[in-house]
């Protein structure tokens, strides 16, 4: 195989491969199907689509169903807007206070966009070019992701004709009112949308970790034990030149050991903080020389800005980052190597591989990208947000799956990582977590049954006095297209 992995043929080797595999109970059993996938049936398929239902609120306190009701939490949420035609297309925002007409992106022919929104929010799709061409409006709804541009439908005024399609476009079309039809579906029987593909989107292949109370505990284990001193420079180059982007034996030693803690395993404790999205708190996952290995290699580099704007707010995101790849230092690949194992994914897969390494269908080529170091001063914040992006049916449906965020540093006023969405029945605040140095957080994107978690959006509280220093590590399912 040549690492290629973003063609019709791997998905359909995919989708045969693991399309049929009963989900499992997440967690350290993963012997029984997960309780919350019911059975749903799908007009006009063959097939019985498992699909994820949020357990009552009232199991996450260890207590009987319809014992408790859940709060009313923030209205933030993901809006999908989707362009059935065969057209590029504008989205404008009608900004509030002034009703000035601001673009958001253009849509691409059959694609889709999304944005954070908040019920009350008005859009409008225009020509591309040609901002007085209104072609539809949206209003956005309360606990509502989907919305359709359809110029073909029956419901719009003069509705164009299908025969002005060719074949490729009107497959393309047909998928995606698949994908409509499905969605209503799922709506009814879930009582959420589908904003991922169907049926491009299926179950995730790696593990996911349960989370079925608050306090709930896992335990993982890891031979890549932390450093507890960085080893010189030079040594770090002897290592790389021996090379360590290879597979080790459980028995085998591990890179610069002199410079370890001395436990033959390390064990994480994951502590669940949210069940609904699964939210994890690992403590000292990180050693504080770690932490500070880090800080070291980011002053050795280019900090870029990365204060972002055009959504439904003047400014999204204020802060700087810079990438530091995998195979930087010994350091960062144990990190790598450790992650690997707390997520209970085999670490070759967090690197390229050779042809004899992995699942031949994975490719070659890592699902991980490199670890990305932010840098937060005072004032600086990062609004409401998702970690994924909604692919479109040409892309196959490869999502970020997990982010596994670390600190490190701590002592700064405000900063703390927000869920405003968390579902819980004593409070309408938002879930903070406050950064300590070398404690990593690890929440899921995807839903069990596949879907895009909507109640994953979170943000970087303001940083009020003093920095904030922290890394983001992604990881995709099924595999990342390059």
């Amino acid at each position: 195989m040549d690492g290629t992995v973003d063609d019709d043929s791997f998905f359909a080797q995919f989708k045969e491969t693991h399309e049929d595999v009963p989900s499992k109970v997440e967690g350290e059993t993963g012997n029984a199907l997960n309780p919350s996938l019911k059975p749903m049936a799908v007009d006009g398929d063959k097939e019985t689509f498992l699909a994820y239902v949020t357990p009552d609120v009232s199991t996450f306190y260890q207590e009987p169903p319809g014992s408790r009701t859940p709060q009313s939490m923030g209205k933030s949420l993901i809006a999908r807007f989707n362009n059935l035609s065969p057209d590029k297309v504008q989205l404008m925002w009608i900004r509030t206070e002034d009703k000035a007409h601001l673009k958001i992106g253009d849509i691409e022919p059959f694609s889709v966009f999304g944005t954070s929104a908040t019920p009350g929010h008005k859009f409008l799709l225009v020509r591309s070019m040609d901002e007085k061409a209104v072609l539809t409006r949206f209003d956005i709804q309360d606990d509502k992701n989907l919305y359709y541009y359809d110029p073909f439908s029956s419901s719009v005024s003069n509705p164009r004709s299908l025969s002005e399609l060719n074949d490729e476009q009107r497959e393309i079309y047909e998928r995606e009112k698949r994908n409509f039809q499905f969605a209503k579906q799922y709506r009814k029987f879930t009582g959420r949308d589908w904003i991922a593909n169907y049926p491009a989107n299926g179950r995730p292949i790696h593990h996911m970790w349960s989370a079925d109370y608050f306090g709930q505990e896992h335990w993982a284990l890891s031979r890549e034990t932390k450093y507890f001193e960085i080893p010189p420079v030079a040594k770090m180059r002897e290592a790389r030149v021996a090379g360590y982007s290879r597979a080790f034996a459980e028995n085998e030693p591990r890179v610069l050991e002199k410079y370890r803690e001395k436990e033959f395993n390390m064990n994480m404790t994951l502590s669940v903080l949210s069940c609904a999205p699964r939210v994890f708190e690992i403590k000292n996952f990180l050693s504080h020389a770690e932490c500070d290995h880090m800080l070291w290699i980011t002053s050795k580099l280019n900090m870029s800005n990365s204060q972002t704007a055009s959504e439904t707010s003047s400014t999204t995101r204020s802060s700087e980052n810079t990438w530091v790849p995998r195979d930087s230092t010994p350091v960062v690949d144990s990190i790598y190597r450790r992650a690997a194992d707390l997520l209970k994914i085999d670490e070759s897969l967090l690197r390229e591989r050779s042809h004899n390494e992995g699942p031949e269908e994975l490719g070659k080529y890592p699902i991980a990208e490199s670890l990305q170091m932010v840098h937060y001063s005072v004032g600086d914040n990062y609004k409401p947000h998702f970690d994924f992006g909604l692919p479109s049916l040409h892309e196959k449906g490869t999502v970020r799956f997990v982010t596994l965020l670390l600190y490190l540093n701590e002592g700064m006023e405000g900063g703390s990582t927000s869920f405003p969405k968390w579902v819980n029945a004593e409070t309408q605040k938002a879930l903070k977590v406050a950064p300590e140095k070398g404690k990593a957080v690890l929440f899921y994107s995807v839903l069990p049954d596949g879907n895009l978690d909507s109640l994953s959006l979170h943000a970087a509280m303001k940083v009020k006095k003093g920095e904030k220093w922290l890394m983001n590590l992604w990881v995709w399912n099924p595999v990342r297209l390059y």
